[in-house]
Formats: structure tokens, C-alpha cells, sequence
């Protein structure tokens, strides 16, 4: 795996210390999630980027973010900027 900075939309989260992401998957499914505040770059309600670790499998590309349960999801590969 590999870590990279995965583009998103960056909304206040619950506490102080989260954000709320919203991201696309690969199929265009709108994902929301919470996620610790210095894994996010950029300003609330502006778009930004979020550390995530990334993999690929069966041709696809996978983004896992930094949630309490790791959640994976398929990204498209323009969403992603090396980090």
C-alpha cells in the first residue's frame, strides 16, 4: 500500500477534533465519513484532500481512509495526488 492525498469536500464534523469528508466513489456513489481532523487538508466547506492508503485489486483502485473501521472504497485514479 501506498499513501496518497485522495480529493474531497471538507465539512465540519461533530467535534472539534474530526471533519466530515465527502468523496466519490469509482462509480459516482456520493460517501460521506468522519475523519481526525490533521488527516484533512484544507477549509471547511472548500474542497481539499484527506490522507488515505491506497491499493489496487482485480484493476481497481482502492482508497482506505482513516476511520475507526478502515473503510475502503473504489476511487478514480484522477481523484488521487501523490503524496
Amino acid at each position: 500500500m501506498t499513501e496518497q492525498w485522495l480529493r474531497c469536500h471538507i465539512l465540519q464534523g461533530m467535534f472539534s477534533d474530526e471533519r466530515t469528508i465527502v468523496v466519490y466513489s469509482k462509480s459516482g456513489e456520493r460517501i460521506a465519513e468522519f475523519v481526525p481532523k490533521d488527516k484533512v487538508v484544507g477549509e471547511i466547506n472548500e474542497d481539499g484532500k484527506l490522507r488515505v492508503k491506497v491499493f489496487q485489486n482485480n484493476g481497481t483502485t482502492w482508497a482506505v481512509l482513516p476511520t475507526d473501521y478502515s473503510e475502503s472504497i473504489p476511487v478514480r485514479n484522477e481523484d488521487l495526488v501523490t503524496a
